[in-house]
């Protein structure tokens, strides 16, 4: 089974974040020839931008990233592709014989196009084909008179061609001589005759007259005698055949009967001819529950095999139908499944990241630029953590130690993973050694860096002003409430100033919190502005505050060479709060949301 592992980053990643991890996984690729890809749950306007202009491929095509709602380990990264199929117009024999050869009591049944529709299952063919529940049930078929040749593997000694039709037949095996079996073969009708399959040792007469009356299939086989001239000892019981002689029968190539001459036995041959049924009409209703696309879940086929003990394998298919593997109980156990990097990632505990059922998956590694004090794995872990304000920026750092030239597609993407994480390099969090990547990797993709930013802001002015709003939120909590900040990227802070009715109307909309605020950042010039919407007086908030209203602007402020919320306005924010009075007056109208 294949080892399988993936960059992964958090469930509400920033562009700067998935950027990072596609081109983590580019490095484990060249560095340590690995089939490493990323995995992400969401795209961001910046990064469909980024993976446009510099060509790079969903995984179907270029196995640079794959996008799923769950980043925990699914069906194809499990499944046995050393899969045997067979076609659901293939005979039982066929089945049994691939189970016997291969040891798969399970095979997934595909139709002539190639297309999962069941499953055949060793102890089904077994049950139905021994199972005698009257005698009519031991004498009729299904099958076809190609399917019968197949299955007995004789001669065919008919010059037509055979029909692959399936339909019902009669089985009759006729034993004894001709004088015995010709009174009862008289008594048949030209119908039953022309739907019955006969089974007979060397018995001219009778296969002369099923011949002249266009029976269906007539199958002779050998004739097992022992020689009266010769006397054998009871520990020397052998059989001795009577060639066959089929010389005399002169109509075999003009009339409609198909016949077969077969080397085994009558009871040999009775029993293949059962077995020439094909396998598709034993499929059950209830198989197409356990057919599981490739991209789902192992946490779902867990589930779902508890519940159904009869089932020991469920077929894997792709978006089209096509078998690409099977996954047993026994593979369900494997607890190294998933092989992950964590890229970015701020969960408490990397036993169980968020949207990720963890068992099967191992934690290889953590890169990111914050402190990492909480995580905790079972196994020591590798961890690569570096002051930067991009992550992107600590994978090019990856990509010089290991002497990897980087190319033009994923410079380009780490450099817009930095140009997003620092503001177009304007953020107070950005360090040195972002701004010497930023022109570095500017440098091989051709890009100039301010022009290169604000193409990446105009990305996000194209939605309507409610995503933009929801969007990118943090949620912070304090002693009196909760608060929640919404940051919108903008080049030109005149043109947003004049939607600040329509953020008002938003904001309001919203389950209420102490403060609801949207930070309208201006990357290229550097300044934000800020509204609040809040149901408190806010008399005492402006005066301690600071900053000034913008445009005469109520609850709306301008903060002058402000850009990163998380490290210029919640500290600053915090610090407000802590000294205002919130005495009743203030706090009459305000609903707290649960925590």
């Amino acid at each position: 089974m294949k080892q399988t592992t993936r960059a992964i980053t958090s469930k509400n990643a920033s562009t700067d974040q998935i950027c990072a991890a596609i081109a983590y996984s580019y490095l484990r690729r060249k560095v340590y020839n690995d089939a490493c890809i990323a995995t992400i749950q969401m795209k961001t306007e910046k990064l469909n931008y980024l993976l446009e202009k510099f060509h790079i491929k969903y995984a179907k095509q270029q196995k640079y990233f794959e996008i799923r709602d769950c980043v925990g380990p699914i069906a194809q990264y499990l499944n046995n592709d050393e899969v045997i199929c067979i076609n659901n117009d293939e005979p039982v024999a066929r089945a049994l014989e691939l189970q016997d050869i291969f040891g798969h009591r399970v095979l997934p049944c595909v139709d002539e196009q190639g297309k999962c529709i069941g499953l055949v299952q060793f102890n089904d063919l077994i049950n139905v084909i021994s199972s005698v529940r009257n005698e009519e049930c031991t004498k009729q078929i299904k099958t076809s008179e190609h399917m019968v040749l197949k299955t007995t593997k004789g001669t065919l000694l008919t010059k037509r061609k055979l029909s692959q039709n399936i339909k019902d037949f009669n089985i009759c095996v006729l034993s004894g001589n001709d004088d015995y079996i010709m009174p009862k073969l008289v008594r048949l009708s030209n119908t039953e005759l022309e739907c019955t399959i006969f089974i007979t040792a060397k018995n001219d007469q009778a296969i002369n007259y099923l011949i002249q009356h266009n029976a269906a299939i007539v199958i002779v086989c050998k004739s097992f005698i022992i020689p009266r001239e010769r006397h054998l000892d009871p520990d020397e019981f052998c059989l001795h055949t009577v060639d066959l002689n089929l010389f005399n029968i002169d109509q075999v190539d003009t009339n409609n009967t198909v016949v077969i001459q077969s080397e085994m036995s009558v009871a040999a041959i009775t029993l293949f001819v059962k077995h020439s049924q094909p396998v598709g009409q034993f499929i059950k209703d209830d198989d197409k529950e356990f057919i599981f696309n490739q991209t789902t879940s192992i946490q779902e086929i867990r589930k779902k095999m508890a519940k159904n003990p009869n089932y020991d394998v469920v077929a894997i298919i792709d978006d089209e139908s096509h078998v690409t593997g099977v996954i047993s109980r026994f593979d369900l156990l494997n607890e190294n499944i998933l092989n992950i990097y964590t890229i970015g990632f701020t969960q408490n505990s990397l036993n169980s990241p968020c949207g990720m059922d963890h068992r099967g998956v191992q934690v290889m590694g953590m890169i990111d630029n914050k402190d990492m004090a909480k995580n905790s794995t079972i196994v020591p872990t590798y961890s690569l953590v570096r002051p930067y304000a991009a992550i992107s920026s600590v994978v090019y750092e990856l990509f010089t130690e290991f002497d990897v030239k980087i190319p033009v597609n994923i410079a380009g993407l780490l450099l817009g993973g930095i140009i997003s994480a620092t503001k177009i390099l304007k953020s107070p969090q950005t360090k040195n050694f972002d701004k010497e990547a930023a022109k570095a990797l500017a440098q091989i993709s051709g890009q100039q860096l301010v022009q290169f930013g604000s193409e990446l802001v105009v990305q996000k002015q194209q939605l309507s002003i409610e995503e933009r709003v929801t969007q990118d939120v943090m949620e912070y909590q304090t002693t009196y409430g909760r608060i929640r900040i919404a940051q919108i990227e903008t080049d030109d802070l005149s043109f947003e100033a004049e939607q600040i009715g329509e953020i008002e109307q938003i904001l309001k909309n919203q389950k209420k919190f102490l403060f609801n605020c949207c930070m309208i950042t201006d990357v290229v010039g550097g300044n934000s502005i800020f509204y609040v919407y809040t149901e408190i007086n806010m008399a005492e908030f402006d005066q301690k505050f600071y900053y000034q209203h913008f445009n005469d602007i109520k609850n709306c402020y301008l903060l002058t060479d402000m850009m990163s919320r998380k490290t210029q306005l919640v500290p600053h924010l915090m610090n407000v709060l802590s000294v205002l009075d919130f005495d009743q007056s203030m706090m009459a109208s305000q609903v707290t949301s649960p925590q």
